[in-house]
């Protein structure tokens, strides 16, 4: 009976070990996004990529319904790999020319921050 007794402690402290190995490890595969600290006179926003429009890229603002058409976003962004659906922070300077396409307001890109 004292062996059973010394195996039982045994079994319990491996099954322990083994619930803190599956929660730390857990724990840690989970990424967290850090939120882009945004400077005076930036917007934050979703950047979209639509491949099939003459307004590829567009940027849709979090604090409101506008959705802005990027006029030179090609350029601004040839050095950077950036996603769909990925968050931004613009600086911008709305231009006052016709819509490339319906909804979307033009602006030229002056300055970007990506995550």
């Amino acid at each position: 009976m004292y062996i059973y007794q010394n195996k039982t402690p045994m079994k319990s402290l491996l099954k322990l070990l083994t619930l803190i190995s599956i929660i730390t490890l857990s724990c840690k595969s989970q990424k967290t996004e850090i939120p882009i600290s945004i400077p005076e006179g930036y917007m934050s926003g979703l950047l979209s990529i639509v491949e099939d429009s003459p307004c590829k890229y567009q940027f849709k603002i979090e604090s409101s319904e506008e959705t802005f058409d990027l006029v030179n976003a090609e350029e601004k962004f040839a050095d950077v790999k950036l996603k769909n659906g990925q968050t931004v922070a613009l600086k911008i300077l709305r231009l006052r020319r016709s819509n490339r396409c319906e909804n979307l307001l033009p602006v030229e890109v002056l300055d970007f921050i990506s995550q």
